[in-house]
């Protein structure tokens, strides 16, 4: 009988360390997405589209690593998700500190050198993340592994948006600024744990 996934890659132990870190890291991922748009949207007030304009911060710190994330990985393997990791945490504490001055009746311009720092950090994670993995995979079980991180992806979104979002309408009645602030730190604490968890990922495989 010939299996969808092929059980013999979790006896891998780069896998099972890249699957734990992969479920991690995503756990924030989308949550982080969701809690901001609600903090843009029903605290301060702004349209879909102001708060989409607000976003594009975000984007271009990401633009701005993911681009060179790659050739780094190659050269410094796990270490560039650690910084990665450990840069968007400072940029979620930066978006708590910008909320816990500005509330939700500032400008949401203090928010801009987190966003800035929480999308670097992403740009130097996401792909890293799967080529580290994958690299210690053989082409039999490439596909495999592909789909198992595919999978831990979709985990750490689902549990990430609960989790997160039991944290943040449980403080709601204390107003979206709270909420917000209790929420980003959650997740970046959650990012610590991402960095930490990289130490037990395989180093770069030695080349000739």
């Amino acid at each position: 009988m010939s299996h969808l996934l092929n059980p013999r890659i979790f006896a891998s132990w780069p896998l099972r360390a890249g699957l734990l870190t992969q479920t991690a890291f995503w756990c924030q991922q989308a949550a982080s997405y969701l809690v901001l748009g609600l903090y843009l949207q029903q605290g301060h007030g702004l349209s879909p589209l102001a708060a989409g304009g607000v976003f594009t911060f975000l984007a271009a710190g990401y633009l701005l690593t993911s681009f060179r994330a790659p050739v780094l990985t190659m050269r410094f393997g796990r270490s560039v998700i650690a910084a990665g990791a450990v840069t968007a945490a400072l940029g979620d504490a930066a978006l708590y500190l910008a909320t816990a001055h500005a509330g939700t009746g500032g400008s949401v311009a203090w928010l801009f050198p987190g966003l800035l720092l929480l999308g670097a950090g992403q740009g130097l994670c996401i792909t890293p993340l799967t080529t580290t993995v994958l690299s210690h995979s053989d082409p039999a079980t490439a596909g495999s592994v592909s789909g198992a991180l595919s999978t831990a992806q979709q985990v750490g979104n689902s549990i990430g948006v609960a989790v997160t979002g039991v944290l943040f309408f449980g403080a709601l009645s204390h107003g979206y600024g709270l909420a917000f602030e209790r929420s980003v730190l959650q997740m970046g604490a959650l990012l610590l744990v991402v960095a930490a968890l990289t130490r037990l990922m395989p180093r770069p495989q030695a080349t000739a």
